[in-house]
């Protein structure tokens, strides 16, 4: 595995620096702060090159270039989403003025009790903006702390990964939320590779021909099991090699989002979104039959999602993190925990998630409570 010297000598890992703490005057009004300089900087062109989402130029598209987080949702987006599985066959996209799903703008000042939550499409959620994850936490903690204004800040979007986690900690730095939290899925490790590699001016694995035809052929007919996963492990069947550099990136920059988070006096939590097929490669052969036979994928490719959860989760452990992993949790569920649909997870999932964020922030301010006390 790449060391983290050598992942510092590539550039991908800028050395962590002690943000001094903001005065009363610098912070307010914090939403309007212009946010630091990305540490790793892209600027539009090279971004579009990376997120083919940014290549979308009709005036319907509903993300931008973003100097500090390369991409977010534009502002001011009022959009109805159809989804036949939601009450009412559909839900509203609706962001505030920094692109954030949320109904309303940040406080002036980050409150006593304040939360930062990012991750991608999961963390966002494939719901409207009272369903999500970060909506349903802070409605949790305000009920736990009338007296105290709260804030659950959704930094979750679509097709984020590691390298954005790190940037959204960077960008909100300055509010020093009490609680950060990372949502960690699949497919972050296949998508952090792309930026990894533009950074460190390392040339990526290429296909040889044809092999990328029979993906092209399962994308368009089951592009949400491939997007949410399937497609991951048919990358790494392809590009064996790859698996080591995206779990050395990854330790890599989770490493710096803990030092980060330490010296913001923020408690870091991940929690690991387990994919929407499950732990069982024999189950998941047999439910998901036809795209899996479609991208070639054998047992031991399908095993390789919970063999890469087990070398990633160590690593966290490692680095003294705290991890919740969310396959214990779903499992004791009778109930789908993902959209049958899209295969994002669902708002039975999204308010069982908020539960345990929720333990985790009372924990943490327990803890606080009893070392003031001593």
């Amino acid at each position: 595995m790449i060391q983290f010297l050598a992942l510092l000598a590539l550039g991908v890992l800028a050395p962590i620096q002690n943000p001094a703490a903001p005065t009363k005057s610098a912070a307010a009004p914090m939403k309007n702060a212009a946010p630091r300089a990305a540490r790793f900087p892209l600027d539009a062109k090279q971004a579009s090159e990376l997120f083919p989402l940014l290549r979308n130029q009709d005036p319907g598209a509903e993300d931008e270039f973003d100097p500090a987080l390369w991409f977010r949702h534009k502002a001011g987006l009022d959009v109805a989403k159809t989804h036949e599985e939601i009450l009412g066959g559909s839900w509203r996209l609706r962001t505030n003025s920094l692109g954030l799903r949320m109904d309303r703008e940040l406080l002036p000042e980050s409150p006593a009790v304040s939360l930062l939550l990012t991750g991608d499409a999961n963390m966002e959620g494939v719901c409207s903006n009272n369903e999500t994850i970060a909506a349903r936490v802070e409605k949790l903690l305000a009920g736990l702390h009338p007296a105290e204004t709260v804030e659950a800040i959704n930094a979750g979007k679509g097709s984020y990964s590691f390298y954005h986690y790190t940037l959204v900690l960077d960008r909100f730095a300055a509010r020093k939320p009490k609680m950060f939290v990372v949502l960690a899925c699949l497919n972050d490790f296949e998508e952090c590779l792309g930026p990894y590699h533009h950074i460190s001016r390392t040339p990526g694995p290429k296909l040889e021909p044809g092999v990328g035809e029979a993906y092209m052929e399962a994308g368009k007919r089951w592009p949400d099991a491939l997007a949410q996963g399937l497609g991951t492990l048919w990358y790494f069947k392809q590009n064996p090699k790859e698996l080591d550099t995206a779990l050395a990136v990854a330790t890599a920059l989770f490493g710096d989002m803990a030092g980060q988070a330490a010296a913001l006096e923020s408690e870091f939590v991940v929690l690991w979104c387990p994919p929407f097929f499950g732990s069982d490669p024999d189950k998941t052969l047999k439910e998901f039959a036809e795209p899996c036979a479609k991208l070639g994928l054998a047992r031991a490719d399908v095993a390789l999602a919970d063999s890469l959860t087990a070398r990633f989760l160590e690593s966290l452990h490692s680095l003294r993190i705290t991890v919740v992993d969310l396959r214990r949790h779903f499992a004791e569920k009778d109930e789908p925990m993902f959209w049958q649909s899209d295969r994002h997870l669902n708002t039975a999932a999204n308010a069982l998630i908020a539960d345990e964020i929720t333990s985790q922030y009372e924990a943490m301010a327990g803890r606080k409570t009893a070392a003031k006390s001593r």
